[in-house]
């Protein structure tokens, strides 16, 4: 007769993710909560859109969100769309801002909401 070893019982711990270091919550909803579209300078609902060019962010890689501004959403003007549908190059080079350099002053003043909407007015 063959005797088979008891199982030894144990507990599998699920291990907790770790944070992504690309994404800042809180920075993506002051980004939003600035309120005037970088885009056409309209008041209203804002959504914080990534910039993709000349950043971190590759294909299929959202960039770090460090890299948001402002864009209207589609209750407001609609910018964040239409930068969507034409092209971030064309978008910006008809618009005639550097979104890269507003993306980094915002990154530096990231919590007060007063000088990041100085810094899009």
């Amino acid at each position: 007769m063959s005797r088979v070893a008891p199982r030894i019982p144990r507990e599998i711990i699920k291990a907790r993710r770790k944070p992504n270091p690309r994404r800042q919550v809180e920075h993506r909803k002051f980004v939003a909560a600035i309120g005037i579209c970088l885009g056409c300078g309209s008041e209203g609902p804002c959504e914080a859109a990534h910039i993709r060019n000349n950043t971190d962010g590759g294909v299929g890689l959202k960039p770090n969100d460090r890299f948001t501004v402002p864009l209207g959403s589609i209750s407001n003007c609609g910018c964040h769309a239409r930068q969507h549908r034409i092209g971030e190059l064309s978008f910006w080079g008809q618009v005639g801002i550097d979104p890269l350099d507003v993306a980094c002053r915002l990154w530096t003043v990231s919590g007060d909401v007063e000088a990041g909407r100085v810094t899009v007015f």
